[in-house]
Formats: structure tokens, sequence, C-alpha cells
């Protein structure tokens, strides 16, 4: 079944996608106030810089949603060329678009304060389009130097992460994050790159662990992962060999962690032989 809702609060934007009336089962009217993002602001914004230098221009980025992802995105004002393409516009991703960084977008879903929807609305290089177009394979695999910004709860020293589970607990859902870092790992100059703060809980808990296990879960194959970037530095993944991924990983782990990893990956290193 199709439902739609007009709500007269949200302004139409001029380069939207379009659903016939006739393909609808039902429509009703509504005035329901719009969701408002406020990331907020970020004391260290190191890791965000040291993203934003892994970035070439005339890349395609793709980010996720929250306050990395949006302090990524404002770090790279600096750039010339971008494009946009993904599942979410932000302030800070039309920001690039009005001062020039950035010569399109390509979305499905705009979020922000209030104001911003005219303005994303008024942007004619802002296109929202189906989710077989922002997520599907065959549009994401024609983009040449794709670039797939993410982050992640914790990576281990394979390379692989988990996006899904903490302390035991499930509070998300792999969403699109799959689909944006194959096509990175496999698009023409592209690149897929996890953006983790290096530990949580005021230090005392390390993010780059030595292997994820039960109750996690592995929600991104080591082998979609070229760069994992930490506020300690870039580790450059692709085509390393295990024990040179272990080292890369443990080179951008919180400090008081990285003799403990090492430990535990030499102990892992003998299991596998």
């Amino acid at each position: 079944k199709l439902v739609a809702q007009i709500n007269p609060l949200l302004p139409a934007p001029i380069n939207g996608a379009q659903v016939a009336l006739a393909q609808l089962h039902a429509v009703f009217h509504a005035s329901s106030p719009l969701p408002e993002f406020r990331p907020p602001p970020a004391a260290d914004t190191s890791l965000a810089r040291l993203v934003a230098g892994v970035v070439q221009d005339g890349s395609t980025i793709q980010t996720g949603v929250g306050r990395l992802p949006d302090q990524i995105l404002s770090q790279l004002s600096g750039h010339n060329g971008l494009a946009l393409h993904g599942g979410l516009v932000t302030p800070s991703g039309l920001e690039l678009l009005e001062t020039g960084a950035a010569t399109s977008i390509v979305t499905g879903i705009a979020m922000g304060p209030v104001e911003f929807y005219a303005r994303v609305a008024r942007a004619a290089d802002v296109s929202f389009r189906p989710v077989s177009i922002t997520h599907g394979a065959e549009t994401l695999g024609r983009i040449d130097r794709f670039v797939a910004i993410n982050t992640a709860l914790e990576v281990d020293l394979f390379g692989q992460a988990n996006s899904e589970v903490m302390e035991g607990k499930m509070i998300s859902s792999p969403g699109g994050v799959n689909d944006f870092m194959r096509a990175a790992a496999s698009s023409k100059g592209g690149q897929s790159i996890l953006a983790v703060p290096a530990a949580g809980k005021n230090g005392s808990v390390s993010r780059i662990v030595s292997r994820i296990v039960l109750p996690g879960l592995t929600t991104i194959h080591r082998n979609d992962v070229d760069v994992v970037v930490t506020e300690h530095g870039v580790a450059r993944l692709r085509g390393l060999a295990l024990d040179d991924r272990a080292r890369a990983l443990i080179g951008v782990a919180a400090p008081q962690f990285r003799r403990s990893l090492a430990t535990e990956w030499a102990t892992i290193r003998g299991i596998l032989g």
C-alpha cells in the first residue's frame, strides 16, 4: 500500500522525486512539525580534519548522520569540485554547495533546523531521489572517485567493524552502510573510510579492539574497509596482509591501549598459525 501525507509545513523541492496520485492508495492532509537536526558543537575536531585530509578534490562524498559526519562535511569547505551522493543532506552539506566547494547533491532526505528546509528546497542543484538511486548498486557502481565516509562502534584488528551492538545491546541497524562502502571500495579512484573515535567513556574503553566477539556483530566486512581514521592518525588498510593491518590499526588506537592490543594480537596470531 502506498500512503502519502500532504504537509503544508514542508516546502516542495524544485528538483524532487514525484509520485503520480493515481499510484497512491490513500492521501491524507496533516500539518506535522518538521524534524529538527542540530548536532552539538564539538570540543575537538581533529578526527574530522584528518578525514577531510584523506578526501581528494573532485570526489563524490557519502556520509552518515550524526555529529561526526556533520563535522567532517564542515572540514571539507576548502575542497573543490565535490559532489554529495547519499541518503541524507544536512546544513553542512548544503553549505558546501552554497560556498562552491560542491557542485551537486543527490539525496533522499533533508534534515536540519526548520529554516533549513526552505533553503534546500530552493536549491536547483539538490536532487531528491528514491532509494533505488541514492543507494542502488547500479547507480553507485557508475560513480568514479566515490568516497564513503561512515562511522562504527568498534573496529577490530582484522579491519572488520561493528556498527550495531554496544555493551550487549542492539542500538542500531546496518542501514545503507554496506551498499555505500562496497561501492566505494570498487569505485575507480574511490575509498571506503571509517571514522572512529579511538576511545569512549572518557578514554576508558578502546574503540579499536583485538576482535569483535559475541554479542557483537560484524556489520562491515574487512575487505570493504580501505581506511580507518581516528584522532591519532590514518590507517590505510587496502592491500595489507594480516599482520600489517593489525599493526596499522594499533598505531591509530589510543596510546593507553596499544600495548594490550599488541599482546592480544600476538595470541590471536598464534592460534591462526
